[in-house]
């Protein structure tokens, strides 16, 4: 469990930077995988439809095993809804459990 929750967190923290990268730059940041701002198009359109869906917690934006951009979506448990593929982009279901986000009063998030 701990271990999924490290990996969701770090798959939040890769789409806020890529998200922040991207809206400073002209282009794609150096190295981006090929179609990486493409899955995240289509997780941003698809989020709320998702998130009202039975079971899922939350989605994110990651690499597939094989270092392909997918959509990850985190559900409560085994048994969830939810499609393979979204507009061409692969889905990838990671069962978390239930999870709660705690806010930092004092954190901030300054965009360049």
């Amino acid at each position: 469990m701990k271990r999924r929750m490290r990996r969701f967190l770090v798959l939040f923290a890769v789409l806020l930077l890529v998200l922040s990268i991207g809206s400073a730059a002209a282009g794609p940041p150096m190295g981006e995988p090929p179609g990486l701002e493409r899955a995240i198009e289509v997780q941003e359109k698809y989020n709320a439809q998702l998130l009202a869906t039975p079971l899922v917690v939350g989605t994110g934006v990651g690499l597939t095993s094989e270092g392909q951009p997918s959509i990850t979506i985190f559900t409560e448990r085994v048994g969830a809804r939810v499609p393979r593929v979204l507009e061409g982009v692969p889905v990838e279901v990671e069962v978390t459990g239930m999870f709660v986000a705690r806010s930092d009063p004092t954190a901030r998030f300054d965009r360049p």
